[in-house]
């Protein structure tokens, strides 16, 4: 068929595009070519040999050729430039993009429909795939009033005539939209803002208010390759761009400044919820849209006028579709998605069968190890339910809130005694989850702290159990690592003992190790974000661990070429900062320092506790357990010859890993009065032989089927008798001693109230006073400055004890207890804010000093109770005196009106320490203990203790990115278009 002179083709496209050619060679093919076509190149460079040998074959064909190099950063300049080069014989226009290849009779059937009717200002084609013919891109467009498309072609759909039935559209694209010139004139033309995106809905809703009509043509077909819908941020940016743009342009004028604001201030928290799910690419398409508007605001005026002159009718409106459609198209692609995987993926009948049974299996196996070591916590703990609460060895009771939890993590001092410079021990931080729980429900941390340790068996062999399933899938031998996992010598030693970090870092190990494998085998973000979790709860227990994480990930991130292996510590050392800080300070002393309470253990020897046993090996058991070690280590040697060599060779590193910890437990002396726990040695190298062992073993039964009865099976039935043995003899030798109450078990029950009533009411008071106790015994004399209930598990801080804090306050405090009796005896107290004594114990001393304290001014008995004997004082007393003023305080910082003259703190005196009046830091005074000041004027005076710790911006960069590892581990896939 010859060209129709009536039809102007205009074909918007860049000289280079790999598409071009064949969209020329598909425009000359038609059964109808249009008369003329002109070809706006936006790079503003001259064609190729190759599209000009194609242009002149189009001029052969009998069409007139147009070429223009015209700089255009949008489709609608390049339309608009070659609008205006159209001859006004043109009554329409073809508009095509340089990947759109229409079929033979794509513009005949266009020209065919749009002919038929004067009503008729704008035909569009069906869109198909380039390479694939069959594929369904889009048959006209349906959008809500704010432009969002319904997504009702799900990606790669075949073309079955599904929506042929169509004709009248709210829109249709630019590619292949025939365009009656007379009413685009009418409208305004084509807007230079938009395209390659959203420029075909936009032209379609004015022609639309304006009365016309827009049809799709689905006889009519067009390859379109899209190659302007990229998975990019420049690309999602055009294309949330150009939607906002539009929204805006129809949106009522009472609404628009709303909605202007809205889509701006909402474009940075898109960006956010994108980063949140891990989708990069459209976080910073999001801000590249609020940039592709701000750009085009003068644009979006002019497009707000040319709509307000048109007649919207209520047929334009019915073409609209609403956000309920929207979401129930999404849905339906979502179902379409979800149910095609399963189809593809779903595997034979038989195999779903025997997966379904071996899970069965799983799910007994874990169930029945759980329960056991349930249990197990049960009778262990049996002689303390009564109470819920324990002290001893490493445990003191703690009735600490939330709300002093996080007061505590912000302060860079300790309310203990006469208080130290130092931090909240980040495992404290930890148990904030406890805290929270504890007081919803009306109890204390030390009772969350119970029922903690109640359940730890069982955590313990939930973590072991799933941790074992990398390793092995057999149920029976994860049976038995979760069951020597709870029942192991050092996790139940350290519960004997209430080591509670030990405890966390026995439970944390396995789940760690665990992550670590699964992001070496995937490199999934979110199994390091996993990791990164654990190890963070690992270093809080023990700070120590900091330096073999940080190598391992370094070695990691070495050898897998992955530099995100080293965000693993990243958030661990936001988190524990203060202990890292004093670790660094304090090595090698601190490389065996745990948080809990600092307490003489009776150690067992050297080989004992190489064996896993600190306390040392009971004796009517050592043969069991010596040749049930024996056992399991040969297994894990051997594991070496297995197939899944690889994994014994790091269960057998760790170990010896484990053997360098113990050996440093064992040569310093750390920073308590005993020795060191050597738990976190005893953990890795427990679980190191566990880890080689379960690799021996892995497919052992298959494989021993296959060969006739010899050592092999001696071996294997000994290994398994000894994985039972060896947790079944620690279990019953620890629970044994918890029921009996043997001298190597130092849990106990809490006591409830440790002080008087006065004593808690003055400590809680804005005086912050203290209770001085005096314990006295046959052999010695206990004496003690307590703040609230006693001494609190959270008050318990390593960096006091490795510091070796210089003592002239307690100096000062037992010069003045030597004065008791004396005149003086109760000033001196207040200076330390003592305002309740309490004297307990036995021993000849005692009736002595409880009469020296009845004769002394300034001192008045009280009563005497189940806690003992107390005193108080009738003396000014408080934490911070202005003179005989007391002046009132907060647990740590302070702020009062006071009056000129010597403001006294009763706290250790410390650089830490600042006064401030106004801007203006007071001058601190010699003074033989405690913090001083010199008032120069009346007017309100803060006091504060500075430490890098305390500063905002220090917490506020912690806090950041201990955050960012949400982002990392959540486990949202990215989005697929």
């Amino acid at each position: 068929m010859s060209p129709a002179g009536s039809i102007t083709a205009i074909l918007a496209g860049h000289r280079d595009s790999p598409y071009l050619p064949r969209t020329l060679e598909a425009v000359g093919q038609g059964r109808t070519r249009p008369g003329r076509l002109i070809l706006v190149l936006v790079d503003g460079k001259e064609p190729t040999d190759e599209v000009r040998e194609l242009l002149a074959d189009l001029e052969l064909r009998g069409i007139e050729m147009a070429v223009l190099a015209h700089e255009s950063a949008t489709t609608g300049q390049a339309y608009a430039a070659g609008y205006e080069a159209a001859e006004d014989s043109a009554r329409w226009l073809w508009l095509l993009h340089d990947d759109s290849a229409p079929t033979d009779d794509c513009l005949a059937e266009l020209a065919r429909v749009a002919d038929a009717s004067r009503a008729i200002a704008a035909a569009g084609p069906k869109q198909v795939g380039w390479e694939d013919p069959q594929e369904l891109l889009e048959v006209g467009i349906r959008a809500t009033r704010s432009s969002r498309r319904v997504p009702e072609i799900d990606p790669g759909e075949r073309d079955q005539g599904q929506l042929d039935e169509r004709e009248d559209v709210l829109g249709v694209g630019t590619a292949g939209m025939l365009v009656r010139r007379e009413a685009l004139t009418e409208i305004g033309g084509f807007d230079p803002a938009l395209g390659p995106f959203g420029d075909g809905l936009e032209i379609s809703r004015r022609l639309r208010a304006a009365g016309h009509r827009v049809v799709v043509v689905p006889r009519a077909k067009l390859r379109h390759a899209r190659h302007s819908y990229a998975d990019t941020a420049k690309s999602f940016g055009q294309r949330r761009g150009t939607q906002i743009y539009t929204a805006l342009a129809s949106a009522p004028t009472l609404v628009f400044p709303f909605l202007l604001l809205a889509y701006l201030l909402l474009a940075p928290l898109r960006a956010l919820a994108r980063l949140i799910l891990k989708d990069i690419v459209r976080a910073r398409g999001e801000l590249w849209g609020a940039g592709f508007l701000l750009r085009r605001l003068g644009r979006l005026f002019s497009a707000r006028r040319r709509l307000a002159k048109a007649k919207v009718t209520s047929a334009y409106r019915r073409l609209e579709a609403t956000g309920g459609e929207v979401r129930a198209g999404r849905r339906d692609i979502r179902r379409a998605r979800r149910e095609a995987r399963k189809l593809r993926d779903a595997p034979p009948t038989e195999v779903l069968r025997e997966r379904a049974a071996h899970a069965a299996r799983v799910r007994q196996a874990g169930t029945a190890a759980t329960a056991l070591a349930a249990i197990l916590g049960i009778v262990f703990l049996a002689p303390h339910l009564s109470t819920f609460a324990l002290t001893g060895g490493g445990l003191a009771p703690d009735a600490t809130g939330p709300g002093e939890l996080l007061e505590a993590a912000r302060s860079s001092w300790v309310p203990l005694g006469d208080g130290y410079p130092g931090y909240l021990e980040p495992l404290w931080l930890a148990a904030l989850p406890l805290s929270i729980l504890a007081e919803l429900v009306g109890a204390r941390l030390d009772e969350a702290i119970f029922l903690f340790l109640l359940l730890s068996p069982a955590l313990a062999a939930l973590a072991a159990f799933r941790a074992a399933g990398l390793a092995t899938a057999s149920p029976a031998l994860r049976f038995l690592a979760a069951i020597g996992w709870a029942g192991a010598p050092p996790f139940l030693a350290a519960l004997a003992n209430g080591e509670l970090a030990a405890i966390v870092f026995h439970l944390v190990a396995p789940p760690l190790g665990a992550a670590m494998l699964r992001l070496w085998r995937t490199g999934r973000s979110s199994h390091l974000g996993v990791a990164a979790w654990w190890a963070l709860l690992l270093v809080a227990a023990y700070p120590a661990a900091m330096i073999p994480l940080t190598f391992a990930a370094i070695l990691a991130a070495l050898f897998g070429r992955r530099p995100a292996w080293l965000w693993l510590v990243v958030p661990a050392g936001a988190f524990s900062a203060p202990a890292l800080w004093e670790l660094a300070k304090h090595i090698p002393r601190s490389l065996v320092a745990m948080p809990g309470v600092p307490h003489a253990w009776r150690a067992g020897e050297r080989k004992d506790i190489l064996a896993g046993w600190p306390t040392g090996i009971p004796g009517q058991l050592a043969p069991v357990i010596i040749a049930a070690t024996a056992l399991l280590i040969i297994a894990a040697v051997l594991g070496l010859a297995r197939p899944r060599w690889r994994l014994a060779a790091c269960g057998l590193a760790l170990t010896g890993a484990g053997f360098v910890l113990i050996g440093a437990a064992l040569r310093y002396p750390g920073p308590g009065p005993a020795a060191p726990w050597p738990g976190p040695g005893m953990t890795v190298a427990a679980g190191g032989i566990l880890l080689a062992a379960l690799a021996a073993g892995d497919r052992l039964a298959t494989d021993l089927r296959t060969r006739p009865l010899g050592l092999r099976h001696l071996i294997a039935a000994a290994a398994f008798l000894a994985a039972i043995a060896l947790p079944a003899a620690s279990a019953w030798y620890w629970v044994s001693g918890s029921l009996t109450g043997r001298d190597d078990v130092l849990l106990a029950d809490a006591p409830g109230e440790q002080v008087p009533a006065l004593a808690l009411k003055n400590a809680a008071d804005p005086q912050r006073t203290r209770l001085l106790k005096i314990t006295a015994r046959a052999d010695h004399t206990t004496v003690e400055l307590w703040r609230g209930n006693g001494v609190s598990l959270t008050d318990m801080n390593s960096a006091i004890t490795l510091a070796e804090q210089s003592a002239p306050a307690d100096e000062e405090l037992g010069r003045a207890l030597t004065r008791a009796g004396e005149s003086d005896f109760a000033e001196l107290l207040a200076e330390h804010a003592v305002s309740v004594i309490l004297l307990d114990g036995e021993g000849p001393g005692l009736d002595d000093l409880a009469a020296r304290l009845d004769q002394t001014e300034g001192i008045t008995k009280v009563t005497t109770s189940d806690l003992g004997t107390f005193w108080r004082l009738t003396v000014p007393t408080g934490r911070l005196m202005h003179g005989t003023d007391v002046i009132d305080s907060g647990l740590i910082s302070a702020s009062a009106e006071v009056p000129a003259g010597r403001l006294d703190l009763a706290e250790r005196d410390d650089p830490g320490w600042k006064a401030y009046q106004g801007a203006e830091e007071l001058p601190k005074l010699d003074d033989a203990w405690h913090a001083s000041w010199q008032v120069p004027r009346t007017g309100e005076v803060r006091v504060v203790h500075e430490g890098i710790f305390s500063q905002w911006w220090m917490i506020g960069a912690r806090l950041l990115i201990v955050l960012a590892n949400l982002v990392v581990s959540l486990p949202m896939r990215r989005w697929r278009g």
